[in-house]
């Protein structure tokens, strides 16, 4: 069992490097905040006029969001209704990759592997690369790219990129920091792997 475990660990050609963002999908973004501002208490906010709840000081993970359902169509299908021959999804998780170059390796490979994508990979307006299939479990994966370290943001649009309905994570944190952080993580993550692995006399 552990050989054929190995064999499929490494058989993946995806190499993801974190968790960018969990987002909650919403048809009636003001009933959902009632359960994750009113009575969880989550500090998410939103700019002047948009739906888009989100949070970046919510420990444990990068960005939390309550995404609307019209919203997620339109980043995905460029129209604000969900398509009626697909399930209706009920969350978002996006992984980050090293660059757009891996997402479109990523997204041929899980074509290959019988995973039809909702939208295929594309350059954001901020600079990122993103690509979208909709899992069994009713969720949105997206595997996506760091963003240009560019400003693309929109002045009068509160900051905001100017195409409405997509996670707005990318324009929060600066591109350097969030290559230090992907850097750091990695450099702790062979540390840690390698702290595991070693003898005990070799780590005193």
């Amino acid at each position: 069992m552990q050989g054929v475990l190995a064999s499929t660990w490494f058989d993946v050609g995806v190499d993801v490097v974190f968790v960018a963002s969990v987002a909650v999908i919403a048809p009636d973004s003001a009933q959902s905040r009632k359960l994750y501002v009113d009575a969880l208490g989550l500090p998410l906010a939103a700019a002047e006029g948009s739906e888009y709840w989100h949070t970046e000081e919510l420990a444990g993970t990068r960005h939390f969001a309550i995404w609307p359902l019209r919203e997620a169509a339109q980043a995905c299908f460029g129209q604000p209704e969900w398509p009626a021959h697909l399930s209706v999804p009920q969350a978002s998780i996006e992984f980050e990759l090293a660059d757009a170059e891996a997402v479109s390796a990523a997204a041929g490979e899980l074509e290959d592997r019988g995973f039809a994508l909702l939208h295929a990979p594309r350059e954001e307006q901020w600079g990122q690369t993103v690509a979208r299939l909709l899992t069994a479990e009713g969720l949105i994966i997206g595997i996506s790219s760091p963003p240009r370290c560019t400003s693309t943001t929109d002045a009068s649009n509160h900051g905001q990129p100017a195409r409405q309905g997509i996670p707005m994570r990318a324009r929060v944190v600066p591109c350097l920091l969030r290559s230090a952080t992907r850097s750091a993580r990695r450099s702790r993550a062979i540390r840690t792997s390698w702290s595991r692995s070693a003898p005990a006399r070799c780590r005193r």
